[in-house]
C-alpha cells in the first residue's frame, strides 16, 4: 500500500533470515539468533535478494560465535583502549577485554556482497548508549574496525 505517495519497501520470507525488507543498500530484517534471540541483520544484496553464499556464512557465524569470542573481545578492546586514559563520567570503566565484553551486546550483522562479515556492538542498557563498536569477522579471524560515538 502506497502512504503519502510513497510505495511499500518490497519483502520476501527467507529461510534462514525471516522477513527481509528492501531498502537503499540492500535487505534487513530481524533475523533468528542464539538462544531463542533475534538480531538485526543486513545482507547487501540487489533485488533477487540474499544468495546460498549469505545464508550459509550467517549460519556459520551463528554455529562458530561463541568460539570466536575470544578473538572478539580482543578486537572490541583494541577499539576501546585508546581511551582509557581519557576522563570519563563514570567511576569504573572496563580495563580488560573480558570486562568489556560483559557490557557490550552485539546489536545487528551485515553481511557484504564482498563476503564479509561485520558485527555492531553497543553497550548494554544506557551505559553510553551512541557508542559503536564495528568488527569484521573473516572465518575465524576477528578485525577490529572502528569505535564511533
Amino acid at each position: 500500500m502506497a502512504l503519502f505517495g510513497k510505495a511499500s519497501r518490497p519483502r520476501i520470507s527467507d529461510h534462514t533470515f525471516g522477513t527481509l525488507a528492501l531498502g537503499p543498500s540492500g535487505w534487513s530484517g530481524d533475523a533468528p539468533w542464539l538462544d531463542g534471540q533475534h538480531i538485526l541483520v543486513s545482507v547487501e544484496r540487489g533485488e533477487a535478494g540474499p544468495l546460498d553464499e549469505d545464508r550459509k556464512a550467517f549460519l556459520t557465524l551463528t554455529t562458530n560465535y561463541r568460539a570466536l569470542a575470544p578473538g572478539l573481545q580482543q578486537a572490541l578492546f583494541a577499539l576501546w583502549k585508546p581511551g582509557l586514559g581519557q576522563p570519563l563520567w563514570e567511576e569504573s570503566w572496563p580495563t580488560t577485554p573480558e570486562a568489556l565484553w560483559e557490557m557490550l551486546e552485539l546489536s545487528s550483522v551485515a553481511l557484504r556482497s564482498n563476503g564479509t562479515i561485520e558485527l555492531l556492538f553497543a553497550f548494554a542498557g544506557e551505559v553510553w548508549p551512541d557508542a559503536m563498536f564495528n568488527v569484521e569477522v573473516a572465518g575465524s579471524q576477528v578485525r577490529p574496525l572502528s569505535l564511533d560515538d
